[in-house]
């Protein structure tokens, strides 16, 4: 289950000043819990691009689902 709490709105920022764009948490299962959600992030933010869509399988880049 996703919670907004302190740490999830950092990483949160964080992936907003990185890629110019928010975690769009309504495409995202709620099943997901904050943990994989950071890992997502941390993810796209070594690989230098967004993964959230390939990661957690919405929009038009389908991939791994946790």
């Amino acid at each position: 289950m996703i919670t907004f709490d302190a740490e999830m709105e950092k990483w949160m920022e964080l992936f907003r000043d990185r890629f110019h764009d928010i975690v769009p948490l309504m495409q995202i299962s709620p099943s997901v819990t904050n943990e994989q959600i950071i890992d997502a992030i941390e993810k796209s933010i070594e690989a230098g691009e967004n993964l959230l869509p390939v990661i957690f399988g919405y929009g038009g880049k389908r991939g791994i689902r946790y």
